[in-house]
């Protein structure tokens, strides 16, 4: 995600790509370590904490004064008039 978002403004050499390599094989390598009981409560609360980051995002939406029309949502548009949102926010994306 962070490669594309930057992408043309820096290069990829063979050291940035030798060292990404290294720090993901040692990520995998610490996570098999730990345990497999560890890795399922760290990955259940990250599922539990997936509600409560909707619920902040939504609480920091800018809210619909008035009900939305029934039957003009597309399913790109759902998520955000659930969240609040009069239309899909704009992103910086370009």
């Amino acid at each position: 995600m962070a490669l594309l978002r930057m992408r043309g403004r820096t290069s990829l050499t063979p050291g940035k790509i030798t060292l990404a390599l290294v720090a993901f094989g040692y990520s995998l390598w610490a996570i098999y370590g730990v345990g497999r009981e560890v890795v399922f409560w760290g990955f259940l609360l990250l599922v539990v904490g997936i509600p409560v980051y909707v619920w902040i995002k939504c609480d920091q939406a800018e809210l619909v004064s008035g009900p939305a029309a029934i039957g003009t949502d597309t399913a790109e548009t759902a998520h955000y008039r659930a969240c609040g949102y009069r239309s899909r926010p704009a992103t910086d994306d370009k």
